[in-house]
């Protein structure tokens, strides 16, 4: 069992029905592990968020510059590869988790990245890429 599927799936049960995060350390592991420039501990927080799109609950809109900042770093990533393809899928995940049209036109500027992050997928041909997400 990876870090990953066992941060994700206690996410998933720790949020309340108002949407109130249960876990707090579990936000700022994924922040810290964003930051912290290791590409494993960055590809676990990006998985951790592709998994659990919701996992800010009713705190999102307080934390969105923050995810923005994160999602458009590791998108831009060029040195490594798989923290950039762990980036498109996490960012996909959670713009399709965040409904509202207004909160999707935030992030316009990572049209770009996102689409760079794809074509260097493609020419990886990486079987587990962000394409399947």
């Amino acid at each position: 069992v990876s870090t990953q599927s066992t941060g994700s799936e206690v996410a998933r049960n720790l949020q309340d029905e108002e949407g109130n995060m249960g876990w707090d350390d579990l936000l700022k592991f994924m922040f810290q592990c964003c930051k912290s420039g290791d590409p494993q501990l960055m590809e676990t927080a990006l998985s951790i968020l592709t998994s659990v799109p919701d996992i800010f609950g009713s705190a999102q809109a307080s934390y969105m510059d923050l995810i923005k900042e994160l999602l458009f770093i590791s998108l831009k990533n060029s040195d490594h590869p798989n923290v950039r393809f762990s980036a498109v899928r996490a960012t996909c995940a959670f713009l399709n988790h965040i409904g509202e049209d207004e909160a999707k036109k935030q992030f316009s500027a990572f049209v770009g990245p996102l689409l760079e992050g794809i074509e260097d997928c493609v020419a990886a041909e990486d079987d587990d890429g962000p394409l399947k997400s």
